[in-house]
């Protein structure tokens, strides 16, 4: 497969509704405001986050659930048994009691989405668990949520000291896994680029510099073609200009097959890098709502290739050139642009713009505004391939080029 995917995606790119599992401190004295305990001050804030689960057998917290029955502690030293969602807002909601809940009495017992269940012995335990949990939302605006990326949940661990950004726009720095596990319980954070991870087959280190680039390397694990994947900015629901009419069954790097129910589902197994490719046949929903089938990877190629003669009048063409200076990871960009380039903003008609490096192409193709640029042709590239010099007349010639990259 080609990068045929990336460039659909980013022509029909749409908002998200975030949908991450948000941290809170574990160790702060201070309950926050979206708490559903409001009154009650709570030490491990990590519980102060749990909320009732839809099948009543738990507390919900981020990708897991903490099954009943399990014995709360205050800080006066007594203990608390709760064994439904009854109990356990009836000790919360209290307003007559003397003493604040602090923690969980330990162990307890999470279970995840499958059912699998994991025994949980202290609090840092409970952190690190939460901490693992796979974001499937809350990606716009070029933010990624943190989580712990190791050899747990990736291919990779995280390459510390890390910059992480708060919800308020401030950064900070992170020396080691356990002040990271510390942030991110505190309150929802996001990667700061670029970012370093480690292999954990021992070969060399990956930096990546973008959402994009960070996105390539945990999905590449399993083998999945990185640059045809489903467009993130819409939640993993589509490829190219198509819909994903779900149940899937994809294939794992170990040689085994899964059924996926849902975007969420193929978001979270996606970025555990689980995924070497789709099992065919699968089933596609185009724009006039008919469902199309791709009965192989070829013609699933075919499929996206037909996304390419639906162009958005307010695309940004500049975004477009831009991909084929992107490496994939194990792969070598497709070209380098030839600069200066020149481009027209769609918001000021008749203004030119001077596109003069590589660092000014990506800042205007992923402009905070989400400006547009019309490009002015001709424009010449580099093949990285041969060293070869390559004259684009048209928008269509960059994307015959890119279809055919790789």
């Amino acid at each position: 497969m080609k990068k045929t995917g990336l460039i659909s995606f980013l022509l029909l790119a749409l908002a998200m509704i975030m949908v991450s599992c948000n941290k809170d401190n574990i160790d702060s004295n201070l309950t926050k405001e979206e708490t559903p305990l409001p009154k009650v001050k709570v030490i491990n804030d990590l519980m102060s986050r749990a909320v009732a689960s839809a099948n009543a057998l738990g507390l919900d917290l981020g990708c897991f659930t903490i099954e009943y029955p399990f014995t709360l502690k205050d800080d006066q030293g007594g203990q608390h048994l709760v064994n439904d969602d009854t109990d356990f807002y009836t000790l919360f909601d209290s307003t007559t009691t003397t003493y604040n809940i602090v923690d969980y009495v330990y162990p307890i017992t999470i279970s995840d989405s499958t059912g699998v269940t994991t025994q949980i012995n202290n609090i840092d335990e409970l952190a690190e668990a939460f901490a693992s949990c796979t974001p499937s939302g809350g990606w716009e605006n070029g933010n990624f949520p943190a989580y712990l990326i190791n050899g747990e949940t990736s291919c990779y661990n995280l390459v510390y000291p890390i910059q992480l950004k708060k919800e308020d726009g401030s950064s900070i720095s992170i020396n080691n896994e356990t002040e990271f596990l510390a942030a991110i319980a505190e309150q929802l954070c996001f990667f700061v680029f670029p970012m370093t991870l480690d292999p954990v087959d021992g070969s060399a280190d990956v930096t990546v510099a973008s959402i994009d680039e960070l996105f390539n390397a945990l999905i590449s694990c399993g083998g999945m073609p990185c640059d045809t994947i489903i467009g993130w900015e819409d939640n993993f629901e589509n490829i190219g200009c198509y819909t994903i009419q779900f149940p899937i069954t994809v294939s794992l790097g170990n040689g085994a097959s899964q059924v996926v129910n849902s975007s969420e589902a193929f978001a979270t197994i996606l970025l555990e890098g689980n995924v070497s490719d789709f099992v065919y046949p699968i089933h596609l929903i185009n724009s006039d709502n008919e469902v199309v089938t791709a009965n192989s990877a070829q013609e699933l190629d075919n499929l996206l290739a037909e996304c390419l003669t639906i162009v958005d009048p307010s695309v940004n063409e500049l975004q477009i050139l831009a991909i084929g200076t992107m490496d994939s990871v194990g792969m070598q960009p497709c070209y380098t642009v030839l600069f200066p380039v020149q481009a027209i903003p769609q918001s000021v008609p008749g203004t030119v713009v001077n596109v003069q490096n590589q660092n000014q192409l990506l800042q205007y193709a992923y402009n905070p505004n989400g400006e547009g640029y019309k490009l002015i042709f001709p424009v010449k590239v580099k093949k990285n391939e041969d060293n070869t010099e390559v004259i684009f007349n048209s928008l269509e010639d960059i994307f015959n080029f890119l279809v055919n990259c790789h």
